[in-house]
């Protein structure tokens, strides 16, 4: 349920609750409103923590190749434009 939405958010929790579990009543215990409400009360900390744990995850994992001991990035300052007009990007 953290991913973007690809439907309402109805579909989006029947599709949830059947994954987690097969029984037809999970799926219609779950209304829209309460999904909202509860996510009201996420506190923003808990997400801050939730990547924290992804990205030492990663790194616990991951072989990173380093330079001298540090991560090397190469960053091109480009621009391209892949739509018909650049207006909307007039600000850059």
């Amino acid at each position: 349920m953290l991913n973007a939405l690809n439907g309402s958010i109805q579909a989006e929790l029947v599709r949830f609750f059947n994954v987690i579990d097969d029984n037809y009543f999970s799926t219609k215990s779950v209304s829209t409103a309460a999904f909202c409400k509860a996510r009201m009360k996420l506190s923003h900390q808990a997400f801050i923590e939730l990547n924290d744990d992804l990205v030492q995850t990663f790194y616990d994992i991951a072989t990173i190749d380093k330079w001298q001991g540090h991560r090397l990035l190469a960053v091109n300052g480009s621009f391209t434009c892949c739509y018909a007009s650049c207006s909307s990007f007039s600000t850059l």
